[in-house]
């Protein structure tokens, strides 16, 4: 029973926010024999917790903005590539917010650029698509 608690408790939390990459210096025998460190030797490892953590956040909002975004684009009766270009403008607004709250520091948050920008560009597009006929049938032909 507890059990089952603590599955409902997690399911009702937010998404968390961005967590950072976590990066450790090793160091070899030869800098701590003699006490010098150097920035030769210092190898970036990251969290794969963390990376995921954020990879989730990145599709969360991309999901939630290309529903919006379908929404809208029935709701004014967009029709045809109109409809396409509206979807591609609302990720690249998405992209722009995701990268500001990051605090334009994506490197400690992410690997490379392309998880900001480029992944989830096209998962949201199914989504986007059932909402904006979904939208626009209910206010346009019913």
């Amino acid at each position: 029973m507890g059990k089952h608690q603590s599955l409902r408790h997690s399911d009702s939390t937010p998404p968390p926010k961005f967590c950072y990459l976590y990066r450790q210096q090793v160091e070899t025998m030869d800098s701590s024999v003699s006490g010098k460190k150097s920035s030769e030797n210092e190898i970036p490892t990251f969290n794969i917790e963390n990376m995921q953590s954020n990879m989730k956040v990145i599709y969360y909002s991309r999901t939630f903005m290309s529903i919006i975004g379908g929404v809208i684009a029935g709701i004014l009766g967009v029709n045809g590539l109109m409809g396409f270009v509206i979807y591609c403008l609302v990720m690249a607004i998405t992209s722009v917010c995701l990268t500001a709250k990051a605090g334009f520091s994506i490197h400690s948050y992410f690997d490379t650029w392309n998880r900001v920008l480029l992944d989830g560009f096209l998962g949201g597009l199914l989504s986007f698509v059932l909402f904006w006929t979904f939208a626009y049938d209910i206010v346009h032909i019913f």
